[in-house]
């Protein structure tokens, strides 16, 4: 279950960032998770709840953001989307591709809103 430790680092990132006091404050962590990482979105939630309980982010908010798989092909220059067991163009049927997209997992922004 890499997931568990995929919210570690996440809360890591966080923490580097996050100014000191946040305890009034709304926290919405955002990430990119590409489909060929082959992270489930629902243990990932899982995992960042249960390792934040009882810290500063344990009211925050993981917003996960799932890239898919795309492909651009060489032979026809198209990106397409595929599944992560078949690499081939789906407009021409080459194998001649390369990943485009869908190999992300960043923490793509941290937002704070201030509670009043």
């Amino acid at each position: 279950m890499h997931e568990l430790s995929v919210a570690k680092d996440i809360i890591e990132i966080a923490q580097e960032y996050l100014p000191k006091n946040t305890n009034k404050s709304t926290i919405i962590i955002r990430v990119e998770v590409g489909a060929f990482k082959n992270i489930l979105p629902e243990l990932l939630e899982f995992s960042y709840k249960v390792l934040t309980e009882n810290t500063n982010l344990e009211a925050s908010i993981l917003e996960i953001k799932n890239i898919p798989l795309t492909v651009l092909c060489s032979s026809c220059g198209k990106i397409s989307e595929i599944e992560p067991t078949f690499f081939y163009c789906s407009f021409c049927s080459s194998n001649e591709v390369r990943i485009y997209t869908g190999n992300e997992l960043r923490v793509r922004e941290i937002e704070i809103i201030e509670d009043k």
